[in-house]
């Protein structure tokens, strides 16, 4: 189980919480979320992301951008995952 802010995310019930609220995602969006979860504040670069999350370079760094921009819509205020110019992205703690 991983949690951060007010997320919890079963990795083995493949279940995302908002607040205690299911939020439905779609494999990738919750295999994105687990990536950034596991390691809250670290930098992660947009090809990191596609090796770790898609485990191949087939797609665009866009499609890594599409991703995020569904899981902030999907978790509101719930967490915060910041773009890191001409990198990729991060999620920022309160810790």
């Amino acid at each position: 189980m991983l949690r951060v802010g007010g997320v919890e995310l079963d990795r083995r019930a493949r279940c995302c919480t908002v607040g205690g609220t299911s939020v439905e995602l779609s494999r990738r969006g919750f295999d994105l979320l687990a990536a950034l979860l596991a390691n809250p504040r670290r930098a992660y670069t947009r090809e990191q992301l596609l090796d770790d999350v898609w485990g191949s370079r087939f797609v665009t760094g866009k499609t890594v951008d599409v991703h995020v921009v569904g899981l902030r819509r999907k978790l509101g205020d719930a967490l915060r995952i910041s773009t890191l110019r001409g990198v990729g992205y991060r999620l920022e703690t309160d810790d």
